[in-house]
């Protein structure tokens, strides 16, 4: 743990995603992502931002995104809205 209210991210690849917010908690962070149930009791992190050891601080979110588990059809990532230019 670092000091004055920073933390460093956990590494959370592999993880359930119920275990990756377990380890989160742990640190007074947020772990958000998809909101399936399949892909809650299924999936596993396969990707996170901030990446494992990062500086962040106490209550910051971390992203993660999760496979579709055994029965799924692919990876699921977090709705997020668009970025750069807009077309005119």
């Amino acid at each position: 743990m670092a000091s004055n209210g920073f933390v460093f991210t956990p590494d959370l690849f592999g993880l359930s995603a119920v275990d990756a917010w377990l380890a989160g908690h742990q640190l007074a962070l947020v772990v958000v992502g998809p909101h399936r149930p399949a892909d809650v009791t299924e999936g596993r992190v396969w990707k996170q931002l901030p990446p494992p050891g990062a500086s962040a601080m106490s209550g910051s979110e971390i992203r993660v995104w999760l496979d579709a588990g055994s029965g799924g059809s692919g990876v699921r990532a977090p709705r997020q809205a668009p970025t750069g230019p807009r077309p005119v």
